[in-house]
C-alpha cells in the first residue's frame, strides 16, 4: 500500500505538542486497542476545507491546535495532528484516505505507555512530555 502523503506542509515537532495533540493521540490509541484502529470521525475535530472526505460537519470553521508554549496553530485540525504523529514515527495510516485505520509503531507503543502513566499519575494532556521533563500548562 502506498504511503499517505500528508497535507501538512511542515509537521509540528513532538517537542511543541500540547493538549490537542496528546488528547488526539490518546483517542487514536484507544481506537487501536478497542476498535481495530478505526476512528469515529464524529469524535475528531475535522475541517471540511482541509479534509473534506473525513469531515462530519458541513459548516466551515477554522480549527486551531493548541501548542505547549501557549501558542496556537490556526487551520490545524485533528487530522493534521495525526499527520504530525505519523511524521514523528508514532502512527501508521492504514486503510484508505477516507476510511483510515491506524496502527501504533513500536515508538508509538512506548509513548502511549508513558502517556497512560502520566495520566494515571494525575497529569494533564497539556503537561505531558515523553522525554520526562516537566511542561508548565
Amino acid at each position: 500500500m502506498k504511503k499517505r502523503k500528508s497535507p501538512v506542509r511542515k509537521p509540528i515537532p513532538m517537542t511543541r505538542w500540547g493538549k490537542d495533540h496528546w488528547s488526539t493521540f490518546a483517542y487514536v490509541e484507544m481506537r487501536i486497542v478497542d476498535y481495530a484502529g478505526v476512528p469515529n470521525r464524529r469524535h475528531l475535530r475535522v475541517s471540511p476545507k482541509r479534509h473534506p472526505g473525513l469531515a462530519h460537519c458541513p459548516w466551515e470553521v477554522d480549527i486551531p491546535t493548541r501548542l505547549n508554549d501557549g501558542k496556537v496553530r490556526n487551520n490545524h485540525d485533528d487530522i493534521d495532528c495525526i499527520d504530525d504523529m505519523i511524521a514523528a514515527g508514532l502512527l501508521e495510516w492504514k486503510g484508505t484516505g477516507i476510511n483510515p485505520i491506524f496502527k501504533l509503531t513500536p515508538l508509538g507503543k512506548e509513548v502511549a505507555g508513558l502517556l497512560r502513566k502520566h495520566k494515571g499519575d494525575g497529569g494533564w494532556f497539556a503537561t505531558f512530555d515523553p522525554s520526562g521533563k516537566a511542561v508548565s500548562p
